[in-house]
This record gives structure tokens, sequence and C-alpha cells, in this order.
């Protein structure tokens, strides 16, 4: 080994007050045996000793007497003298982690020395620790990864992961089952609203708004997650019901008043479902179901507001899930049925036609009427199928009839507008076998205003193809287009029954069907008057002209039997 010192490159006898004499054949051995590089530098910057191993470093092997100056930019040169004059300066050890380039890391130790020049120098080692900082890197790439998949991007909440595990934890730490657990499920109103008119990035703009309000409004120790697209959950430790009830009306408060978010004042609104696990023992699924149910009952209510999970929420919706499922097993069991309501002449009260109606033959509960099940229809999308189910019914029995010799000239059925729109309700027409203008589908007025929409133009200039006949069905009970009824070019309009019931007593009413009628008559459409209850009723709409009446006065929605016993006996008389 090599070790140098200053006498090796110096002449000059005043520099020999300066010189460290590093000639100890036990100093050389031990500094030269070392693999970490090994310095000693004077007060002014200058190695006066180096090791094989700092040389190789350094890429130099005539060093004493230089400084970094002479091999490094000036900004780096800078940092390390900084370093050395603090060791200097203060006699106080110094150590610093260096990047000294191609991904390699060094621990630098600099320690005060007394040369023999009775000044101050320093000695410096130097370790690598580039395996260490990768290691050390990737420990800090593998906690940023978990705190990123625990992490909404977004709000910077918790998200559904990160309230998993801290339920777990909350359920370990709670073993007694003392302490109640309540749950907030929280969701904005109309926030697809604002997604669709304003843009996402006013979307976004209010859920960092509302996740900063839920934060003023929670305790340090209450747990916020961001669960869904507009969706949040709060984990509450220690709180009762009626403290969970104040809580949630605090958010609400806070969250509704108008706000300003990147220039849209806006009016924000959200609904809140509460839920408490009053022992503490409750699973997170469960609870979240509860509360989903409780903001279910808040969203229905009105919105705007929180509801409180009770047994009741919950027997309520166990009814709903197995009315939904009988509904089903009804569909496939082909449980759904049509009862007949006779429509008579208006003047000699002959039986001209029956409008077909939905009942559900329920094995248990006897026949169901349309209230008790037309919203589960709507709820499971099957319009298609119930409307599918009551129009082969009605055609069977149709035929039936007419294997009997009873003579029915026109059977109605209500068409609802997702089977009108439907492609796989018109496929079910087209394979039915009907005599030509016998039957007869009921369409809602509403259709009258909705926006154009070429399926249901086209399936309504199908059905007159076909030789189906048209009602408007209710006229008279919502906004009418008379444009729009021109356009469908319906061959009845049937008068909402809330019109025809009060006109015996009301002359505003009376006024209303008779310019409904008139209308009609001048459009040459045929009218039906639902509603009829007394010969009154039938007197009136006769001189108004009204061709067709229905209603409990003369009869009322009745089995196929029955029907047909009608029939036979009008035959007969």
């Amino acid at each position: 080994m090599n070790i140098q010192t200053i006498n090796d490159h110096t002449d000059s006898p005043e520099d020999d007050g300066a010189v460290l004499e590093l000639e100890s054949h036990f100093f050389k051995e031990l500094l030269g045996r070392l693999e970490d590089p090994v310095f000693v530098k004077n007060d002014r910057h200058q190695w006066i000793f180096a090791n094989e191993a700092f040389e190789q470093l350094v890429g130099c092997d005539d060093l004493i007497g230089k400084t970094d100056a002479d091999f490094l930019p000036q900004e780096q040169v800078e940092q390390f003298y900084e370093g050395d004059n603090y060791v200097i300066r203060t006699q106080q050890s110094l150590t610093q982690e260096e990047e000294i380039g191609g991904g390699c890391y060094a621990l630098v130790k600099k320690i005060p020395i007394l040369l023999p020049d009775k000044k101050i120098g320093l000695f410096g080692i130097i370790f690598d620790i580039s395996e260490y900082r990768k290691v050390q890197l990737e420990v800090e790439k593998l906690k940023l990864a978990k705190v990123q998949s625990r992490t909404d991007p977004l709000t910077g909440l918790a998200n559904r992961r990160y309230l998993e595990e801290h339920y777990a934890q909350l359920l370990k730490t709670n073993i007694d089952h003392q302490k109640p657990i309540g749950l907030l499920h929280i969701d904005l109103d109309y926030f697809k609203e604002i997604n669709d008119c304003q843009g996402h990035l006013l979307g976004d703009a209010v859920l960092k708004h509302v996740s900063k309000t839920l934060k003023t409004c929670l305790g340090q120790k209450d747990f916020i997650a961001r669960v869904g697209g507009d969706e949040f959950v709060v984990v509450i430790y220690e709180k009762n019901q009626s403290e969970l009830q104040s809580i949630a009306q605090n958010i609400i408060s806070k969250v509704n008043l108008p706000t300003e978010i990147e220039k849209h004042k806006l009016a924000l609104s959200l609904s809140v479902g509460v839920a408490v696990a009053e022992q503490g023992n409750t699973s997170l699924n469960r609870l979240l179901k509860f509360a989903d149910l409780a903001l279910y009952r808040a969203k229905h209510n009105g919105r705007g507001r929180y509801e409180l999970f009770t047994s009741q929420i919950q027997q309520q919706y166990d009814e709903c899930c197995q009315q939904r499922d009988d509904f089903r097993a009804a569909i496939e069991k082909q449980q759904f049925i049509p009862f007949y309501q006779p429509q008579f002449d208006t003047k000699t009260l002959e039986i001209v036609g029956v409008e077909a109606l939905a009942r559900w033959d329920h094995p248990e509960r006897g026949i169901l009427l349309p209230y008790e099940f037309l919203q589960i229809a709507y709820a499971e999308k099957r319009f298609v199928d119930l409307d599918s189910a009551i129009l082969l019914r009605a055609i069977q029995d149709l035929t039936e009839l007419g294997n009997t010799d009873c003579y029915l000239p026109s059977l109605s059925i209500n068409v609802s507008p997702q089977s009108l729109a439907s492609h796989e309700f018109i496929e079910v027409v087209k394979e039915m076998e009907y005599l030509p203008h016998q039957l007869c589908f009921e369409l809602v007025e509403s259709m009258l205003l909705d926006e154009p929409n070429d399926v249901v133009a086209e399936n309504v200039r199908m059905f007159r193809e076909l030789g189906i006949g048209l009602d408007i069905d209710d006229f008279g009970s919502g906004h009418t287009s008379l444009l729009g009824l021109l356009e469908i070019g319906p061959d009845r309009v049937k008068i909402d029954k809330r019109l025809v019931i009060p006109m015996t007593e009301s002359t505003t009413h009376f006024d209303l069907v008779k310019s409904i009628i008139q209308m009609a008559n001048s459009l040459n459409l045929r009218t039906v008057a639902e509603g009829v209850e007394s010969e009154e009723h039938r007197h009136l709409l006769l001189s108004l002209g009204c061709s067709t009446l229905q209603g409990f006065g003369y009869a009322r929605p009745m089995p196929l039997s029955d029907l047909q016993v009608l029939l036979q006996q009008q035959a007969a008389a």
C-alpha cells in the first residue's frame, strides 16, 4: 500500500509545521487494510492522507495536497466544504448521507482531529450504503403503495379496503362488546345531474368540498371513507343513537348551506342513513346493510334528511324482498291473469267490448289488485313481461269465448310505455292470432307529451298495419298535446273517471267532460267514459254524445267465467 503524506510533495522547510507524520508501520497497516475509503484533511480542505480505497473512489492515486475543487463541480464542492467547516469550527462530529452517482449512496463520517501543527483538521471515513438505501427505498415504496391502496386518490379519505381494516381492528379492541359502534351512510342527492350538466371536473370539486365539510363535523377519532362515486361512510365509536342523529343532522345542515365551487353557485343536498350496533359486535357488512336501508328510506321520504335504522325498516325490507321473489316466480308460473270489465253502448247498454285488467292470482293471498304489484314490476323492470303475460292470456280467453259462441266485439289491453318501446313486446304481438279490429291497445295520455321516439312511432305504425285499434287512456288526467293526439291518431279517447264521477254534482267537471266529448267528435274519435256509477251519469253522457261507458255502476272487473255468463245472458235476451 502506498500511503502518502504532504512530506512527499514539498521540500519547503516552512511547511514542516503542517506535516502529519504517518510513518508508523502500525498506522499504515491499519488504515491500509481498511476496505472503506479513509482520508484526512487539514483546515484548508487539502487531503493530507488517503488510503487506497479512497484513491480508487476518487479515481486518482495522487491526492495529497489536492482538494475537492480539483475533481468536483463547484456546487458539490461548496456542499462538502460546508460540512468540513462545521466539523472544524464546532469540533463536533458530522454524519452525512451523499449520493455519489450511478445510483450509489455513501454515508460519510467526519471527526475533528488535532494535527501535529496544533491545528484542527478532520478524519473521514466513507461507508457504501447503496444496498441499504436500495432496501430502504423498496420499503418506502411498499409503505407508499400500502397508503395508496387504502386511500381514495381524489379526496384523500380512506377507501373501502381501509374501512374494512379499520372496522376489523375496532371489533378486536371492543372485545367486551359493551361499547356501541355507529355508522353513517352518506349519499349526495342529485350528484349525477351535477356531473351530467356541469361536467366531471365540477363533480370532483364538489366531492372534495363535501369531504372537507365532513371532517369539520366529526371528531379526530371518527373514521371517514369514500366508498363509491358520491357515497361516504363514517364510523363513530362510543356514541348512542341520539348523539349519532345529532351528528347526522349537523352534517346535513353544513353541506346543505349554499356554496360557491369553481365559480358555480350550488345548493348541495345529501341524505344519511344511520345505524348503530349497541353491543358493538355487528359485522361491517351487516351494519352497512342496515345503514343502507335507512339511507334508502331517507331518499324515499324526500332526500336532504336522515333516517335511523329500525326493526320496522328491516321488516318492510324483508317483505319487499319476499314480494319481489314472489313476483319473479309469478311471471314464470303464469300467475298473472286478466279480469275483464265490460264496456257498454251508452244508448242500448249492450256489451260492445271489455278492458282486460291485470290481476295476480297469488297462491296464498288470493287475487291481488294492480296497486299491490305494479310498483314491484317497475322496480324489477318487468313491465314488458307483465304486459305480455296479460296479452297472451287474454288472447287465449278470447279464443275460448269464440269456441262457446260468445262473441266479443272488442278487447282492450293496457300497454305500458316500456312495452310500447320494446322490440320484445312487438315480437309477441306479431305472433298472436286474433280477428282484425277486435284487439285494441290502451296507451297512457302522458305519451302525447313525450319526446318523439322513433321506436314508439314505428311500433304504433305497425299496430295500425296489424289492424290493432288504439285508445288514449285516462284522457283529461294531465296536460294533453293536441299535436301528439293527431300524430298518434287513436280510435277512441277514454275520459278519466276523476272527471266523470263528480260531473253529476259539479258544473265544472260537467263542462270539462262536455268539452272533451266535443273535441273528440270534431276529430271523429269515439269516447269512452270511465267511472260511470249511475243512470244519472249515463243520461248526462248520452246527452253529450258519449258513445261508450264503463264503470262499477254497470259491471265490475270479473274473471273469464263470469264474463262468459254475462255474454250468454245478453245473447239470450
